[in-house]
């Protein structure tokens, strides 16, 4: 049985860019058109507010004269207490914050008591010891910047005193857009499993896979690549934009595939590079062994004709770089001496004149096997 030889040519491909590339290492763009993507953002309230979204139309957004699909809207209607506000609250991912942004929005308070404003903090801070920001009274619209360095923000509707308010129109905050830059310097996770990355010895003329598991918690994985040794892509995945706020996917789990017998024989060290949406990467080395060919017969002796009656009778085996499986070999039927990858036999007496007949089957540790035989004079 003659080794098979394989010519394939893998296309190299680059690591797909499921988005734009980011403006600086580690950063990502949102831009947030609230008519159309309500995601980070949420509605809270202490009485005598109520929160519109093209999602969501409680109490008087449920009325006619609110436009559907709505931006965010923020109406003073009803009893609202000394203090009582409500707001919008928009959550940038976990592992980000704000490098730069700014909200876009329109206001009208027509109460003497009632302010519209924006408060910013970190995660780990509250609104309450937070400053107003950009307060307003009146109608107008304005845009108005989001400091950097921090992780939520709230536009917000407040009254100082007791309100009532009876039409809603006339005490409203709507917020039509956020735009911000995000950072995220927080490379993915990822681990390896399946049976590329087994560590077992391959010799298939066809795809084997691994599956690359990966999180990222704040702009989500974008892209995966299987490299080789010299760097050149193997395979490669992308995921599709899931919202403007978190372009990748917080979970991602993927395959990567290649032809173990296009590397050629030997233990090859690839590299699977995980990229999350901010351009921050993971890369995990993955060892793939390769034994695409058959042992081969070595050292056969005597070499040729011989005029010894009883010769001593041997050959090796050469069985590759995954080592021999198993070995069995036999003169003219009778069990010839195995140790390790040499066979040997003694005849106990004189061999006819003539041809004799070698027979052996060897198998690698790939799982490769030949069924050999030579004749001897």
């Amino acid at each position: 049985m003659k080794p098979r030889l394989l010519a394939l040519a893998l296309a190299a491909t680059g690591l797909v860019a499921a988005h734009p590339p980011a403006a600086l290492a580690g950063t990502y763009t949102v831009s947030d058109q609230t008519q159309s993507d309500v995601s980070g953002w949420t509605f809270m309230s202490s009485g005598g507010y109520f929160g519109c979204s093209h999602v969501s139309y409680p109490g008087p957004c449920a009325d006619g004269d609110v436009a559907r699909p709505t931006p965010l809207r923020i109406f003073g209607f009803g009893d609202a207490h000394a203090g009582g506000d409500g707001y919008w609250v928009w959550s940038a991912p976990p592992t980000t914050s704000v490098v730069s942004g700014s909200v876009s929005i329109s206001y009208k308070t027509s109460a003497a008591d009632t302010t519209a404003y924006m408060k910013a903090r970190l995660r780990s801070e509250s609104f309450e010891s937070s400053p107003q920001l950009h307060p307003v009274q009146g109608s107008g619209n304005a845009t108005w910047a989001i400091p950097a360095g921090n992780e939520v923000l709230g536009i917000m509707l407040k009254t100082s005193s007791i309100h009532t308010y009876l039409d809603k129109w006339s005490n409203n905050v709507k917020i039509t857009s956020l735009s911000a830059t995000l950072r995220d310097d927080t490379a993915p996770t990822a681990s390896l499993s399946g049976a590329l990355a087994d560590g077992t010895w391959h010799n298939e003329l066809q795809p084997v896979c691994l599956t690359v598991a990966a999180t990222d918690a704040g702009s989500g994985v974008a892209a995966a690549e299987l490299d080789d040794s010299l760097g050149s892509s193997l395979d490669a995945v992308s995921t599709p934009v899931q919202t403007p706020l978190q372009p990748g996917q917080t979970v991602f789990s993927r395959d990567l595939c290649t032809i173990p017998a296009a590397l050629g024989d030997g233990s090859h060290v690839l590299t699977v590079r995980v990229r999350d949406a901010a351009g921050e990467e993971q890369s995990v080395p993955v060892t793939v062994n390769v034994d695409a060919h058959a042992p081969v017969a070595a050292q056969v002796s005597p070499a040729g004709q011989t005029t010894e009656l009883r010769p001593q009778v041997g050959f090796a085996v050469d069985p590759g770089p995954s080592g021999l499986g198993s070995f069995e070999a036999a003169l003219d039927g009778q069990p010839m001496t195995i140790s390790g990858d040499s066979a040997s036999f003694t005849p106990s007496t004189d061999l006819d004149y003539g041809t004799h007949t070698i027979t052996w089957r060897a198998a690698d540790g790939a799982g490769n096997v030949r069924d050999g035989r030579c004749r001897e004079g």
